[in-house]
C-alpha cells in the first residue's frame, strides 16, 4: 500500500511563540517528529504542510519534503486542522497525480513519539483495511483522570458524579479501562478522508501508547517538562556504549 506520512506545522502559535522551530532538547520541535518518521518502514513518503519558510527549512534539511507552502487562510488560529489535510492531498493529486492509500498524520507537538508507534499504528490499519474495508486508526493512551471520579459542581457548592455510574467503590484499579486521543498518530484511507472529512468517522479504532511517549506539547510548562524528558532519552543514548 501507498502511505503517506503527513507533517503538519503552522507558523503560528499563540501559547508559545513560535513552537514548532522552539529548539527542545538541542533540536528544533519539529526535527523529532521528522526523524522518526523517516525511521518508519512503512512510510513511502513524508511531507509537510507549513506556511512558514523557517519551519520549511528546517524539515527539509531533515530530510522531509516540502514540495508546497500551506495558504495562509489554511494556518489561522480557528482554521480547521482537517482542511490543511484535504488542501495537502488535493495538491499532490493534481501537481504529482499522487494519492495514497492511507494518510498518517503526526504533529510535531508530540515529540515523545516513536518510529515504531508510528508502525504499529499502521500496521493495525493495514490489517483492518483489508480485513474490514475500515482504516481509521488513532493513539491512544490512558485517561489520566478516569471520566467516573470525576465531578461537577452544583449551585450550592456540592459535588455530584460528572457521568452516573453504579460502582460504588471507586478505586482506580475496580474502573472499567479508559482511554483517552492522545494526538501522536492518526490514520485514515484517503477515501474516508475524503468522503467523511475527518480522522474520526463513524467507526475507528485506537492503537495504545504508554503514557510516557503521549505527552503534547501546547503550553509552556508542558514545553519545560517534555523537555526535561527528552534530555534524559539523549543522555541515555549517549551512555550506551
Amino acid at each position: 500500500m501507498e502511505i503517506l506520512g503527513l507533517l503538519t506545522a503552522r507558523g503560528g502559535s499563540k501559547g508559545i511563540p513560535g513552537k514548532n522551530y522552539k529548539e527542545i532538547a538541542g533540536k528544533p520541535l519539529i526535527t523529532w517528529t521528522a526523524k522518526e518518521a523517516l525511521k518508519s518502514s512503512l512510510l513511502g513518503r513524508v511531507v509537510l504542510s507549513t506556511d512558514d519558510l523557517k519551519i520549511a527549512d528546517i524539515a527539509r534539511s531533515s530530510g522531509v519534503e516540502v514540495p508546497f507552502m500551506r495558504p495562509k487562510y489554511l494556518a489561522e488560529d480557528d482554521s480547521p486542522h482537517i482542511d490543511c489535510v484535504l488542501h495537502a492531498l488535493e495538491w499532490l493529486k493534481l501537481e504529482e497525480n499522487y494519492v495514497p492509500d492511507l494518510v498518517c498524520l503526526l504533529q510535531p507537538t508530540s515529540p515523545l513519539r516513536l518510529a515504531s508507534d508510528i508502525d504499529g499504528a499502521l500496521e493495525m490499519a493495514i490489517t483492518l483495511f483489508h480485513e474490514k474495508g475500515i482504516a481509521s486508526v488513532v493513539s491512544v493512551t490512558d485517561c489520566v483522570h478516569h471520566p467516573f471520579l470525576v465531578r461537577k459542581q452544583e449551585d450550592d457548592g456540592s459535588l455530584t458524579p460528572f457521568i452516573e455510574h453504579k460502582i460504588s467503590y471507586e478505586r482506580r484499579q475496580d474502573l472499567p479501562v479508559a482511554l483517552m486521543r492522545n494526538g501522536a498518530v492518526y490514520v485514515s484511507s484517503t477515501n474516508s478522508l475524503l468522503r467523511d472529512k475527518t480522522f474520526f468517522p463513524d467507526k475507528y479504532y485506537g492503537y495504545y501508547m504508554p503514557y510516557e511517549r503521549s505527552l503534547v506539547i501546547d503550553t509552556p510548562i508542558e514545553f519545560s517538562f517534555v523537555e526535561m524528558l527528552l534530555q534524559n532519552q539523549k543522555e541515555k543514548m549517549e551512555r550506551v556504549p
